[in-house]
């Protein structure tokens, strides 16, 4: 057991790695045909389902929208740099704030697939060099050369096991970082947009095509909204709020586009309190889950990275197999095939739940940092460094789970594992962590807010 023939090495990374990678991206781009072969799935429209010149017709159906809202499942946001500014997309927001909740809302911005797919095809690169080069360059080769650069009794010490590793994944690193760094800089402005655009969100400020729409639009979320309002008790806010709201020529004009509303007093429609509180829904509770969701601006979700690390975590099957021979197993400090096996998957499947989804958060954060120098050439070269040096990390990180469990190392080995749970910790402990998504509870407000005369905490409700 553990010999193959040399021409069966060569088949193991299409079998192992591109194989499984190609099922992924399959069902990534179709799964959606296979999820429901025979349940229909049925999308709600704003634009194809609310009619668009016939006015009392679509003043209706504004009316109807909680309709449609209690009976959809979720609401899915796909977030770009202008979905802020639309005032249909505003609309919909709030009915779902006030009829379903912010757990019926899901935020998926639309940096988030260009991103994975091209850490993807980074890990997938430098997977496939790495086994072009284990084919090119032989034992002897490699022996010969770091000999050549230090003696050979410092490669045999941990210091030196961790150089050699951090030396040949940083050179890696460089081929990869140039591209690397573009879709990291699209996820660190885009991520930063929108959570800049939810901080400071005030829905006065939407776009629209009809002006008319502006007041159709604006006077639903007023009646969403107003129930979260504290009406004004003493006499001196009542005349507060009447004196503030006198009817003028602009207020006569929205009096008439509002016609249709018998009875409903100016001053109502003309409220601003219920269009601050939408605003700070925006602001606490949608951001909050936001945060929870997608984290901050230098975080990915644990799982998004386990899902981009994908190449190197099928690599694993294709180094431990790729041992074929009794003597390659002296190297590894192995007395047999089966101790091989055995410290080679627990190594393996350390550094696939402990080690490779650390690497990006690393990366942005030395990313950000490159990113404030005002040089561009310095910039340049900072961001190929950061690249390389992230993968030098990742590779000294990988080589001391390795070293310690095959020379037998285990006192060691236990602090390097607590070593990486901490500092798993540390990167995926926030929002959008390890155990995944949370919804924030609305009942707590947040501190800043809480004393605002517009605030009060909104709950999930039944249509």
């Amino acid at each position: 057991m553990g010999t193959f023939p040399a021409s069966a090495t060569t088949r193991l990374l299409p079998a192992l790695v591109f194989f499984p990678v190609a099922v992924f991206l399959l069902a990534f781009f179709l799964g959606h045909h296979a999820v429901h072969p025979c349940e229909q799935l049925r999308l709600w429209l704003d634009r194809a389902c609310i009619h668009q010149t016939d006015q009392a017709l679509k003043i209706r159906q504004i009316h109807a929208l909680p309709v449609f809202v209690a009976r959809s499942s979720t609401m899915l946001v796909l977030w770009d740099d202008e979905y802020f500014q639309r005032l249909w997309c505003q609309l919909e927001l709030a009915t779902f704030a006030k009829h379903g909740g912010v757990a019926k809302v899901t935020f998926l911005p639309l940096w988030l697939a260009p991103w994975l797919l091209s850490a993807l095809a980074m890990n997938l690169t430098l997977v496939t060099v790495i086994y072009l080069q284990m084919e090119v360059l032989t034992t002897d080769k490699l022996v010969s050369f770091l000999n050549a650069v230090a003696p050979a009794r410092f490669w045999q010490t941990p210091f030196g096991v961790f150089s050699g590793a951090a030396m040949g994944t940083a050179v890696l690193g460089l081929l990869v970082a140039l591209a690397w760094s573009s879709p990291f800089k699209i996820k660190l402005r885009s991520h930063a947009l929108m959570l800049e655009q939810m901080a400071s969100f005030d829905c006065r400020g939407a776009q629209c095509t009809e002006e008319e729409d502006r007041r159709l639009v604006q006077r639903q979320i007023r009646e969403l909204f107003r129930a979260e309002v504290t009406e004004p008790e003493g006499p001196e806010q009542k005349n507060e709020m009447k004196a503030g709201h006198q009817p003028t020529a602009s207020t006569a004009a929205d009096e008439d586009a509002f016609s249709y509303l018998p009875g409903e007093p100016v001053c109502m429609l003309m409220d601003e309190r219920p269009l601050d509180a939408f605003n700070v829904y925006v602001q606490e509770s949608l951001r909050s889950s936001v945060l929870d969701a997608v984290g901050g601006e230098l975080h990915v979700p644990y799982r998004t990275c386990l899902a981009a690390a994908m190449p190197l975590n099928f690599y694993s099957l294709v180094d431990i197999l790729n041992v074929a021979n009794p003597e390659s197993l002296a190297s590894y400090g192995a007395e047999s095939y089966a101790d091989f096996l055995w410290a080679s998957a627990i190594g393996w499947m350390t550094n696939i739940l402990l080690v490779f989804p650390i690497v990006y958060p690393i990366y942005l954060r030395m990313l950000k940092g490159t990113l404030s120098i005002q040089s561009t050439c310095l910039k340049g070269v900072l961001t190929v460094v950061s690249g390389a040096a992230a993968h030098a990390y990742l590779a000294v990180c990988l080589s001391s789970t390795f070293f310690f469990l095959l020379y037998q190392a285990r006192s060691s080995f236990l602090l390097v594992v607590l070593a990486l749970l901490l500092q798993l910790r540390y990167f995926f402990g926030g929002g959008g962590g390890i155990s995944g998504p949370s919804v924030p509870c609305d009942c707590q407000p947040n501190k800043r807010h809480s004393s605002h005369p517009t605030y009060r905490p909104l709950c999930a409700e039944n249509a």
